[in-house]
């Protein structure tokens, strides 16, 4: 741009002809710029080489062509731009049409110029043309920009670079952080309602417990009533009293029922036999004879339906009560079949719980036995499974009724009765106090009926 003419095109002969050239040439494109006027030179060229098929004229002035020492083109400036080639014999003539701005930028549209043509004449003769015509600019792709919240401005000289909102990122952080501070909060709640509902129904159940022993005391001491007025009953039936004066005669009643035939009677002395009489009536069928000697065992029937059911039988006796009823009428619990209850002591000395008569069962049971019994009757939570071994209190002794007794604060200090355990509860030496603090448990086992 900016010039009136550009410099000449030169090129030289190959000295061998350029054969199987299409004729026409279409397609060829121009973007503008300074490369205008080297593309029309170089289109004129090969449609020059494409004469090799018109003819024997053609090859002739081609091999003139050849030997030609050089070419120049040259070309005027301004919007409608015109090339002529001058050559002996040869004439290439043509025009089109570029966008005044060609070399600037890529056109677009209609600015991108129109189509042209050009002329190959030899003497008088058209020996062919040449197309020319413009193609739009490729599209240029689209910058790719991720961005963050409703972010429309693009980093300068970066178009494909991420746009970060700083703001919004910080806003979000602050909504997260809110909800779980709230999330916190309804944890430590849900936490909270949880530990009442378990403690609702921890109470729930001991008092379905106490309703469920209350409701089975009352039964069994309704049937205790029961069975008693049953019984007062029975007796004041059976009583008679003073057998008073007869009274008047009463009509004579309905005729009863015949009674069974008697035995038959000892048969006589067989008579002379008479003359056989004419046959009589058939008469009543006589009573069974004696039963003959059984017969082998026949195959077996189908069974037959359910009969009916018998008379109701006579009442037994009241049978003896159960350990474990007679146990929880007097406040106790079983463990290995012996009812068992336990007394807070306050000093050094037997104190039998209400409605037991301690015994001491012979037996060799462990400490295992030992827990178990102290997870019956403990009256403080968490009381220690580790006995106080170093210490002297309590020991192995058969001064006293009780099975056993412990203490409920620190490690507990033990008293065993020797006719029911089989291990010690201290290490060495041994007071044999059944009482060894105020907070002192005694366990009796008790003679129930």
């Amino acid at each position: 741009p900016g010039q009136d003419r550009e410099p000449p095109v030169k090129k030289r002969g190959e000295g061998e002809l350029l054969r199987g050239v299409a004729l026409r040439m279409a397609g060829l494109s121009t973007r503008g710029g300074a490369a205008a006027s080297s593309v029309f030179v170089l289109a004129c060229l090969v449609a020059f080489a494409a004469f090799a098929s018109y003819g024997q004229a053609g090859k002739s002035l081609l091999l003139q062509l050849g030997s030609l020492p050089s070419l120049s083109v040259s070309t005027s400036g301004g919007r409608g731009r015109t090339g002529t080639t001058q050559l002996p014999q040869y004439d290439v003539g043509g025009s089109f049409e570029l966008p005044a701005n060609t070399g600037a930028a890529p056109c677009e549209g209609s600015n991108c110029g129109g189509p042209g043509k050009f002329q190959v004449k030899i003497g008088s003769q058209t020996a062919g043309d040449v197309n020319v015509h413009t193609e739009p600019a490729p599209p240029v792709p689209q910058p790719m920009v991720v961005r963050y919240g409703d972010v429309v401005a693009k980093p300068a000289g970066c178009p494909n670079c991420p746009v970060i909102d700083k703001k919004v990122v910080e806003l979000q952080k602050q909504k997260m952080q809110a909800n779980q501070a709230r999330i916190d909060r309804l944890r430590t709640l849900l936490d909270k309602n949880r530990e009442q509902m378990e403690g609702v129904v921890g109470n729930m159940k001991v008092l379905k417990t106490v309703m469920s022993s209350s409701v089975f005391e009352m039964k069994e001491a309704m049937h205790r009533v029961d069975t008693d007025i049953e019984s007062k009953m029975v007796i004041f039936q059976n009583e008679t009293g003073v057998e008073g004066p007869k009274g008047l005669s009463g009509y004579s009643g309905e005729e009863g029922v015949d009674g069974e035939p008697g035995a038959n009677g000892e048969n006589g002395v067989e008579g002379l036999q008479g003359s056989a009489g004419g046959s009589g009536f058939e008469g009543h069928r006589g009573h069974h004879g004696p039963h003959g000697p059984s017969g082998p065992i026949g195959k077996g029937g189908k069974e037959g339906p359910v009969g009916r059911p018998g008379p109701t039988g006579v009442r037994g006796y009241q049978g003896s009560n159960s350990l474990y009823l007679a146990c929880s009428r007097i406040g106790g619990q079983v463990y290995r079949n012996i009812c068992f209850k336990s007394k807070a002591l306050k000093r050094n000395k037997d104190d039998a719980p209400e409605g037991c008569m301690p015994w001491a069962p012979k037996s060799r049971w462990k400490e295992d036995d030992w827990w178990n019994l102290v997870q019956l009757f403990q009256r403080v939570p968490a009381v220690s499974s580790h006995i106080d071994r170093d210490g002297r209190d309590g020991g192995l002794c058969d001064n006293r009724m009780a099975s056993m007794s412990f203490t409920q604060t620190g490690q507990p200090k033990v008293w065993l009765n020797s006719r029911t355990w089989w291990f010690s509860p201290v290490n060495e030496g041994a007071t044999c106090n059944i009482y060894n603090g105020d907070d002192t448990v005694a366990v009796y086992a008790c003679v129930v009926s």
